[in-house]
């Protein structure tokens, strides 16, 4: 199959969507598909992550006759009006209408991007009930979420002390990442438990491998975003056996309270920082639920990802132009 994504650039930029891109057609290429990545601005690659297909100028989107997907709302018109594309597709990785950091010009964009005539696939359960509920969509019910290398991702050794614990947070300012919540979190549980709490600030790095040997230093992991698609932190730290306790944003798909992982309410201080001391007063609950969330992120290796890509492109097709009439809930608003 002929797969093109159209994403605004690729370069220097460091973010989880950039990622599920570029891993996400790197997949599919390795199971023998001719993919291509199309961007507005040179440089025409990734300078952190390698690519198996070839990355081309914007320019060449009108003459593309794949299946055409835009990740984001800034290309999603145009993937719309690519006449010459076998199938075109809007892949939501988040709610981009709440992007007040990017300002209203882009908020306004993102509103209207969901309007268009284009077959619409999310990565979380929660932007799917967002595009139906809010936006009238019929959406593809397949889910295409961000995936994890498994290969790099793992656990790299057994808990040994059960005396303290150690709690990790990346280092992302913003005020949609939530690092300050994160923050007065951490410092709440080592004034409960002074003796017991080390906390591990991480700054972001390229390399994903210094990345998981972070998260594998870790316990717990907090992540408090205020906005998120389907969080690849959260997944790459249980990966590694790290606890996440996180928001729900996005995570509901993969994170059971109490099982693999936590899930606290935005902004909720005290119930994050209870949480942790829970589970800094519980070693055998430690492992217990390190131990599930390794196995719950197993399947989400980019491979499965590339084939729900695919599942979700032969939905669309069968369910056709039906995906692009609006929803009539029969509400009155």
């Amino acid at each position: 199959m002929k797969i093109g994504i159209y994403t605004t650039a690729l370069g220097e930029h460091v973010s989880g969507g950039i990622l599920c891109i570029v891993e996400t057609l790197n997949a599919l290429v390795d199971q023998g598909h001719d993919c291509v990545c199309f961007v507005d601005d040179a440089p025409y690659r990734s300078d952190w992550l390698q690519t198996k297909f070839p990355i081309l100028p914007a320019s060449d989107v009108d003459n593309y006759d794949g299946v055409l997907i835009s990740p984001y709302s800034p290309t999603a018109e145009a993937v719309a009006n690519a006449k010459n594309a076998q199938d075109r597709f809007y892949w939501v990785h988040t709610n981009e209408a709440l992007f007040c950091h990017n300002g209203k010009e882009w908020q306004d964009r993102a509103r209207e991007s969901y309007k268009l005539p284009i077959k619409i696939f999310c990565t979380s359960t929660y932007l799917q009930i967002l595009m139906e509920t809010v936006f009238n969509r019929h959406v593809i019910g397949m889910l295409v979420p961000p995936g994890v290398d498994t290969s790099v991702f793992k656990p790299q050794g057994v808990m040994q002390d059960q005396s303290t614990v150690t709690i990790g947070i990346l280092n992302r300012p913003g005020w949609v990442r939530g690092l300050d919540t994160a923050m007065l979190i951490a410092k709440m549980a080592q004034a409960n438990n002074p003796n017991k709490i080390k906390l591990n600030v991480v700054n972001h790095t390229t390399d994903r491998h210094v990345m998981a040997s972070h998260y594998a230093k870790m316990d717990i992991y907090l992540d408090m975003s205020r906005v998120a698609g389907s969080p690849t932190p959260v997944k790459e730290a249980m990966a590694c056996g790290t606890i996440p306790i996180c928001t729900k944003y996005g995570t509901t798909d993969f994170v059971l309270s109490d099982f693999n992982g936590y899930i606290v309410p935005v902004d909720d201080v005290n119930s994050a920082a209870n949480l942790v001391t829970l589970l800094t007063d519980n070693f055998d609950k430690r492992i217990s639920v390190a131990t599930n969330a390794v196995e719950t992120v197993r399947r989400f290796d980019w491979s499965i990802i590339a084939d729900s890509l695919l599942f979700a492109i032969m939905e669309g097709e069968h369910r056709g132009e039906a995906l692009l009439k609006e929803r009539d809930w029969n509400i009155q608003r």
